[in-house]
């Protein structure tokens, strides 16, 4: 190494020690994220104020002030380390995306924020939850196109309380004609953090045939974030 180079990089030239992870430890957080360390961020986005479900777009609708993408922000005592997202699409394949805030020294002196974020995607994940135009029929109950199968399930006592206005709506599908129904997960090992914020949605755009175009949401059912403690080398 030259000395020219030793002058704009002064920290290559010292020896380091190892920084040692202890005390690891998992908290699990379910829906809806009502927590006190959990901020959720939800956009009317294009019609639909949805509630469980994020997608991370920008919209315009239906003022012209510029809405924020939907997310969930989690932060933390104890430094982050890992970060499992469960869920699922409302049209596959889906993908879930993680941005963290990293502890003061993982990026080195020379290294410009904006230029190195700490952002991983992960997509083409598979399952689905139905959507009410696949599932739901009005007043009548649907006989199943084949009889080997088990009849269709019957809406919940409790759906039906919560949602009055279906209280005489059936079931005409499942999972056991829709195969791609399930749910998938994403694990992101991330650089020590402080926070991290989390989106979700379908890789799939809509087409102007389908019934809900726009519907290309993620549901977020569980997150677990792993943290742990700190003995930092030098």
């Amino acid at each position: 190494m030259s000395k020219s180079d030793k002058k704009v990089f002064p920290y290559v030239d010292s020896t380091k020690t190892k920084t040692v992870l202890r005390n690891y430890r998992t908290y699990e957080y379910h829906l809806p994220f009502n927590y006190e360390n959990i901020k959720v961020v939800r956009a009317y986005n294009c019609g639909e104020p949805h509630g469980m479900e994020l997608n991370a777009i920008n919209s315009h609708y239906p003022d012209t002030e510029r809405k924020p993408a939907d997310y969930i922000e989690i932060g933390e005592q104890e430094a982050i380390v890992d970060v499992e997202v469960i869920g699922s699409a409302c049209t596959p394949p889906g993908f879930i995306m993680l941005s963290a805030t990293p502890l003061e020294g993982f990026r080195r002196p020379d290294e410009p924020v904006d230029i190195t974020p700490v952002r991983f995607r992960v997509g083409n994940l598979w399952g689905m939850h139905l959507r009410a135009d696949q599932w739901l029929v009005h007043g009548v109950q649907v006989p199943r196109f084949v009889d080997t199968y088990p009849p269709y399930q019957a809406l919940p006592e409790e759906f039906r309380r919560l949602e009055p206005d279906l209280k005489d709506c059936y079931m005409k599908t499942d999972y056991h004609e829709f195969p791609l129904c399930g749910m998938s997960s994403a694990r992101f090992s991330i650089p020590l953090s402080s926070s991290v914020r989390i989106t979700a949605g379908s890789e799939t755009m809509g087409w102007t045939d389908d019934v809900y175009p726009d519907d290309n949401h993620y549901s977020i059912r569980i997150i677990r974030v792993t943290v742990c403690d700190v003995e930092k080398g030098e």
